[in-house]
This record gives C-alpha cells, sequence and structure tokens, in this order.
C-alpha cells in the first residue's frame, strides 16, 4: 500500500519561520545596533508568542501528515523557550 502524499500547512511553517527570523534577528539587531531594552523584550515576546500556535498545531499532528514533521515543528517552536 502506498503512502499518502505529503501534506504541509504552510501557514503554521510560515508561523514558525517568522518566529526564528525574529528571535535570531533581535540578536544580529542587538549586535549591530542596540535598542532600549523594552524594543528587544518586545520582539522576543513576539516571537516567544507565535510558539503556543506552532506547538498546538504539531501536537494535534496538522502541520504534516508525516509524524516526524510535526514532532520537527514542535521541538524547534519549542526551542526558544
Amino acid at each position: 500500500m502506498a503512502r499518502p502524499a505529503l501534506k504541509i500547512d504552510l501557514r503554521t511553517v510560515s508561523l514558525l519561520a517568522a518566529q526564528w527570523a525574529l528571535f535570531l534577528g533581535n540578536f544580529a539587531l542587538y549586535a549591530a545596533h542596540a535598542l532600549p531594552l523594552w524594543a528587544h523584550m518586545a520582539i522576543s515576546l513576539l516571537a516567544i508568542h507565535l510558539a503556543f500556535t506552532i506547538w498546538h498545531e504539531a501536537a494535534h499532528g496538522t502541520i504534516s501528515n508525516r509524524r516526524w514533521l510535526n514532532d520537527a515543528a514542535g521541538i524547534l517552536g519549542m526551542f526558544p523557550y
């Protein structure tokens, strides 16, 4: 029996990419030109806030029809915590 075609929820994967862009971009921004502490905290807060949706979708297995992709997305979404 053949495996079903790979399905990926691109909206949630986009949130994961945005989370990491904010997380890593905040470090780069600090290294290049530090903003006030509240600004860096706000950027980090937004990045961390995106994690809940990523975890939630990964836990329900809705990011992909492959379990390992759901697990990987959940771990990558959780890592900045």
